[in-house]
């Protein structure tokens, strides 16, 4: 009975296939399909050649009006065995007369994708040995990729080869589009195909060099990719890889591409004044795509990394608000939400455009279903390290929230301050915030947890130490000019802060040195990074008058200032010594006044430094 089968098959005409044949290829690309005939051309085999004449392919209805394609005759040459498993893998094929009208919307619908798009029997190599075209016409209208080919040829022989060259437009400019593969005539299936590819306009120039697996293999290559342009969206436009806005870039790149794998194997190239280097692995798993990689700048300006529209808005926020320190970093992750992997990232030096601590940094990126870790976390200053974890937990709704739990150690005060003639020493940081916000600038403004700073040890202006101790005689003598230069030792500066919705105000805040003793008060604002502190001191060796002048710590983050006020909040004058001495004498105060008789009580600075870095 098998025999009789194949028997049959060998010798069965094909004619009565064309309504079968028109109805499933309907079903497939959602449209009517139409074939004018089909027919054998040779007899008793299993591996027949069959003429296919004046096929229509309608344009789904969604894509416009017209043809979606048009073959006049088709002969190809495919086993009937592997047909009548439902997979028809032609081994020779010549075309005349095609035309395809190839439609793409802007969220991925493709018309010659058809209702097949998931077909996993689909991503199968093929293994053609022969292949002609003549009379080729190809357009294309990809609104995802902003590129539209309004006129192209195609053809294949066994003199040039397959080629395909083609006009239109990327995002409203002019292109060029040409693809070469190798000559298919009596090819070894099996054998390395060689292509190239050639996208060219005045946004990018792209070109990806490489070999097939199987001729017109284009689930399983390798190829070496070089490509260059005004912004990384441009060539996101071919990719698809979800890239940003960027400054002009240069790329180069070797890659592997396996059904639905893509391996990066390594990645190299400049993004206005970044350099940087990588390789990933990218996989495919259950509606989710995997990551595994690294990336690593030596030089890094985060503003390459915006678009000139984006760098002109963040120019025009800076006139507004002022510099700030705290980055406008976004950390919205709901377009993440079918993203998940590692990545090692790196920078071994910041290019910023301001005077900045922050020298490079490095670390680890997990991403689990939106939810994102930073961990270990390395940024390095130009003194010490500030090292910890950062999360962004997007998984529910509304804004992502922010956590952060960061040291830092090894740095001077006079780094934070900028003046290391005033006070420095040895300090340490401690942070520990949770807020709620599209960008770390905007949850810090609501954050709520503890800030601390602890510097035991160092010295500070003599000058400065006397103010804030209180004493007058030894006040009025520095403002007569005396003694300026001078250094006293400090026993600690302590900052514990508590932070609600983005305020943070002292839970112990002093400045303790063998003068005197100042304790401070005041706010202080993540929301518009400034400083509103002040600290009144009580000496350890008090004169019979002495001075309530208090030090004033304000200004900003990126601009801190630190100067010596009277009571009423002013700064002495700086005209003269009587201008200098009498702006004072409104916060004279007698030694038995607010019980300054007695020495200031020394700070129980180890204590102190340990309940604010904890």
């Amino acid at each position: 009975m098998l025999a009789i089968g194949l028997l049959v098959l060998a010798l069965a005409p094909f004619g009565f296939l064309r309504g079968l044949a028109e109805q499933q290829l309907s079903a497939r690309f959602g449209a009517p399909v139409s074939i004018a005939g089909i027919e054998r051309l040779d007899h008793f085999t299993l591996h027949p050649r069959i003429r296919v004449l004046g096929v229509r392919v309608a344009q789904p209805a969604w894509a416009g009006t017209g043809d979606l394609a048009r073959i006049d005759e088709a002969i190809i040459r495919a086993p009937l065995l592997s047909a009548l498993r439902g997979a028809l893998r032609p081994d020779s094929i010549d075309l005349r007369g095609v035309t395809l009208n190839l439609v793409r919307d802007e969220k991925g619908k493709a018309n010659w994708e058809g209702s097949h798009k998931d077909d996993k029997s689909s991503s199968a190599p093929p293994r053609i040995a022969h292949l002609t075209v003549t009379n080729g016409r190809l357009t294309l209208k990809d609104a995802k990729r902003h590129m539209e080919v309004t006129r192209a040829g195609f053809a294949a022989d066994p003199m040039r080869g397959l080629w395909v060259d083609g006009t239109g437009l990327h995002r409203g400019r002019p292109m060029t589009l040409s693809f070469r593969g190798a000559a298919i005539d009596n090819r070894d299936p099996n054998r390395l195909y060689p292509f190239r590819l050639a996208i060219k306009s005045p946004l990018l120039d792209f070109a990806a060099d490489g070999q097939m697996d199987h001729p017109l293999d284009l689930d399983h290559f390798a190829a070496a990719i070089v490509s260059r342009g005004d912004n990384l969206k441009t060539l996101d436009d071919v990719i698809e890889a979800g890239l940003f806005g960027t400054q002009p870039f240069t790329l180069k790149a070797r890659v592997r591409h396996d059904d639905k794998d893509w391996n990066i194997r390594s990645l190299a190239g400049t993004i206005g004044r970044s350099d940087m280097t990588g390789a990933a692995m990218v996989r495919k798993r259950d509606g989710r795509t995997l990551l595994d990689g690294h990336l690593d700048a030596g030089r890094l300006d985060f503003d390459d990394l915006s678009s000139n529209k984006g760098k002109a808005r963040a120019a025009a926020k800076r006139r507004q608000i002022g510099p700030r320190v705290i980055p406008d970093t976004r950390i919205d992750l709901r377009k993440l939400h079918k993203l998940d992997g590692t990545l090692r990232v790196s920078a071994r030096e910041l290019l910023l455009n301001h005077p900045s601590l922050f020298k490079g940094f490095r670390g680890t990126l997990r991403l689990d279903h939106r939810r994102l870790t930073l961990d270990p976390l390395v940024i390095q200053l130009s003194r010490g390290t500030i090292s910890g974890r950062m999360v962004v937990d997007h998984r529910g709704e509304g804004d992502p929230k922010l956590t952060l739990d960061l040291r830092q150690k090894g740095t001077r005060f006079a780094d934070l301050s900028g003046d290391p003639a005033a006070i420095d020493g040895p300090v340490e940081l401690r942070i520990a915030l949770t807020g709620h916000g599209r960008e770390i600038r905007s949850a810090l403004a609501n954050a709520s947890g503890r800030v601390g700073l602890a510097m035991t040890g160092g010295t500070m202006q003599r000058k400065l130490a006397i103010f804030a101790s209180g004493d007058v005689l030894k006040s009025i003598g520095q403002l007569a000019g005396g003694g300026d230069a001078a250094q006293v030792p400090v026993h600690c500066v302590i900052a514990d802060f508590a932070a609600r919705n983005g305020g943070m105000k002292p839970r112990a805040l002093l400045l303790d040195t063998p003068v005197g003793r100042a304790d401070g008060k005041g706010d202080i604002s993540l929301a518009n990074e400034s400083l509103a502190l002040l600290l009144s001191g009580r000496s350890k060796h008090p004169d019979p008058v002495q001075l309530a002048a208090k030090i004033q710590v304000g200004g900003t983050f990126s601009k801190p200032s630190v100067a010596i006020v009277n009571d009423k909040g002013k700064i002495p004058g700086k005209k003269g010594l009587f201008d200098k001495i009498g702006s004072l004498f409104g916060a004279l105060r007698t030694k038995d006044d607010e019980g300054r008789a007695a020495p200031a009580p020394a700070a129980n600075c180890p204590a102190l430094a340990r309940d604010a870095l904890r």
